[in-house]
């Protein structure tokens, strides 16, 4: 399937729902949620509204495994057919954790905070802000493309593989997850089932054009 290109404003943001690919029928519980995403300037945009009557955590700072400890939008990308990719946790009371993983089996046997340390991100990459409201909880960040590629995207595109994806913890202890991708099983690191997205060149405004030392 051809990468989709991604649009330059959040008005022409390219829309997708979470969901339970790999079931027939949603996991009793299931709640939905949507994002959007777009691109410009090199910093890839988006937004997440996920309904939850009553989003949580217990994490009690950033640098901790946070899916572990609540309700979590989490956020996958890799370069195209680079073997490192980026794991990003965003939880309701805003903490923001970032991942690099140098290959694809980087992620296998992580289970605590100690086990995460060598795959930090510092300083903060993903920048995010969390509203809550009745019934439901937002998200909308931006991530500079810079710092995950060389490519200059004003001379060339880029492609991308990107998921959303989300724990969300039931009253009973019940983890449901979902994603954006069309994954064959619950696993979120089954990267070459993620979304392909193509961003850039970014294209010249006719003023920009018209006098090269214009800045915006």
């Amino acid at each position: 399937m051809e990468p989709v290109t991604l649009p330059q404003t959040r008005r022409q943001a390219y829309p997708m729902n979470l969901r339970q690919a790999w079931r027939g029928n949603p996991q009793t519980g299931f709640s939905p949620g949507r994002a959007s995403l777009w691109s410009t300037r090199g910093t890839l945009f988006f937004w997440v509204h996920l309904t939850d009557p009553r989003p949580w955590t217990l994490a009690r700072q950033a640098e901790q495994l946070l899916c572990n400890w609540g309700d979590v939008m989490e956020l996958f990308v890799q370069v195209d057919r680079n073997p490192d990719y980026y794991e990003f946790h965003v939880a309701p009371n805003g903490f923001i954790l970032g991942l690099h993983w140098p290959e694809a089996k980087s992620f296998r046997g992580i289970a605590h905070e100690v086990d995460i340390q060598p795959y930090l991100i510092r300083p903060r990459l993903l920048r995010a802000r969390v509203s809550r409201r009745k019934g439901s909880w937002t998200i909308g960040g931006s991530l500079p493309l810079s710092r995950l590629t060389k490519q200059r995207l004003r001379k060339s595109s880029l492609e991308l593989r990107i998921q959303f994806a989300r724990y969300d913890y039931l009253d009973d202890g019940t983890v449901v997850l979902s994603s954006t991708a069309s994954l064959r099983r619950p696993s979120f690191h089954r990267r070459w089932e993620w979304g392909r997205f193509r961003v850039g060149p970014e294209k010249e405004s006719p003023a920009r054009r018209g006098n090269p030392e214009a800045v915006s």
